[in-house]
């Protein structure tokens, strides 16, 4: 959960702007060279898994919370994280599927910031 922000006090700007850094982080991520398996677990790992689907926009909501339910599916091998053992266990194609998720989610976020 995105910590000091007051949603009651609908801060959505400040928090549209995390998000969009959040995002813009994985989504660079996403594009380096390398397998996109590792792309998908860097990009999760290090700027995703902290998102709550309830800071979302309430329209993208579904699809992270089921993003989210991808990357905890597989129960993880000794000294593996959930999200590890499960793109482990993705196809490319899949883990492909969910970079793409994760791309047109950004482009929804920013669509919303811009609106703000």
């Amino acid at each position: 959960m995105l910590r000091g922000v007051d949603h009651k006090n609908n801060n959505n700007e400040y928090l549209m702007r995390h998000l969009s850094d959040c995002f813009i982080a994985a989504v660079r991520l996403c594009t380096g060279s390398g397998p996109v398996k590792q792309w998908l677990t860097d990009a999760w790992l290090m700027h995703l898994d902290e998102i709550e689907p309830d800071e979302l926009p309430t329209h993208l909501r579904t699809e992270f919370s089921s993003l989210r339910q991808a990357m905890y599916r597989y129960r993880p091998m000794p000294n593996e994280t959930g999200p590890k053992a499960s793109i482990r266990k993705m196809s490319a194609s899949q883990a492909t599927r969910y970079t793409a998720l994760i791309v047109r989610m950004l482009g929804e976020i920013l669509r919303v910031k811009y609106a703000i």
